[in-house]
């Protein structure tokens, strides 16, 4: 068990990145942008084939905005076509309680560290600038392990563009799928992804 006082926005953030352990992404381009540029409509989606019948690939976005909606036609066709879908991770387990147990003993140190004492000096100031740029004290993160605090800080940029996970491509098809009693699987567990980002070494996190 973890003992300690954490911020209370800190929690929240966490709770917010529990929903999006593998978000980090080159860009987001959702299909209005490509509309607006005036430029032919493609999107994410592969289709394959064989006798035993035909399956989708989608590669999803994982923070949106509800003005990106409707969707492309062809990822709604996909959608409706397919009786089993397959997320990269239980979506609906990562707001659970255990699960945000195990975030806290996986990405905090413990009360007497903090993350300063794992950074290079120039990374700390790095890090002390971002902070100090979006009017946030130093103590939100120094708890947080590097690859916790990296992910708390990306959730929390997208949060202020305007984007949000709830409107991701992920949580609308899984809502749906629920919705609509369809099959759900999932390629990977959230205790594996978060075991997989806590045992980086710290150069990696």
């Amino acid at each position: 068990m973890m003992m300690g006082h954490f911020h209370p926005r800190l929690l929240h953030l966490l709770k917010l990145t529990g929903f999006c352990l593998f978000f980090f992404i080159g860009a987001i381009l959702p299909a209005s942008a490509l509309e607006q540029a005036n430029v032919q409509t493609r999107t994410s989606l592969w289709s394959v084939q064989a006798e035993g019948g035909k399956v989708y690939l989608l590669g999803s976005v994982h923070f949106l905005r509800q003005s990106d909606y409707p969707l492309p036609v062809a990822m709604e066709r996909a959608y409706a076509d397919s009786d089993r879908v397959v997320f990269e991770t239980n979506i609906g387990a990562m707001a659970s309680p255990e699960i945000q147990q195990q975030m806290l003993g996986l990405g905090f140190y413990p009360e007497n560290d903090n993350i300063f004492n794992h950074l290079s000096s120039g990374t700390a100031d790095l890090l002390k600038k971002k902070l100090a740029g979006m009017g946030l004290p130093e103590t939100l993160v120094s708890r947080l392990k590097p690859w916790t605090a990296a992910m708390t800080l990306e959730v929390l940029i997208l949060k202020l563009m305007g984007f949000d996970e709830q409107a991701g491509i992920d949580f609308y098809f899984y809502r749906q799928a629920q919705s609509d009693g369809k099959h759900l699987d999932f390629f990977e567990t959230v205790d594996f992804q978060l075991n997989l980002l806590a045992g980086l070494d710290e150069q990696n996190q």
